[in-house]
């Protein structure tokens, strides 16, 4: 461990302080991060459309393993919802993404986009 911390506290610490660089950086260092954690980087580099590409969609595809019984049209709202984070009405969208979560009893994903929301 360097003076800096572990690789994971790196990561918490930029995204508390809102550096979507430092935060991407770290999360390659910390490996594998949990599906929340993946979540609050996918949401850090919102302005980033080259990251937030790859972490959205590799986002997407850990949430389908990780949940077998998605349907399509929840898949579909989750992608969707995805591709529409990072414009405009991003706080709207984060907002009824956190209430889906929820409701598929998955508050740790609805608590990830707190910052939006």
């Amino acid at each position: 461990m360097t003076s800096q911390g572990s690789a994971y506290g790196r990561f918490q610490r930029a995204l508390e302080k809102g550096n979507p660089l430092l935060a991407w950086t770290a999360a390659q260092e910390v490996g594998e991060l949990t599906l929340p954690d993946a979540l609050k980087l996918v949401v850090a580099v919102r302005e980033d459309p080259k990251l937030y590409d790859r972490a959205s969609t590799r986002w997407h595809a850990r949430w389908e393993l990780a949940n077998p019984d998605v349907a399509v049209p929840e898949s579909s709202f989750v992608l969707g919802a995805l591709a529409a984070l990072p414009g405009p009405r991003g706080a709207l969208v984060a907002e009824a993404l956190a209430a889906f979560f929820a409701r598929r009893g998955q508050p740790d994903l609805a608590d990830a986009l707190g910052r939006l929301t």
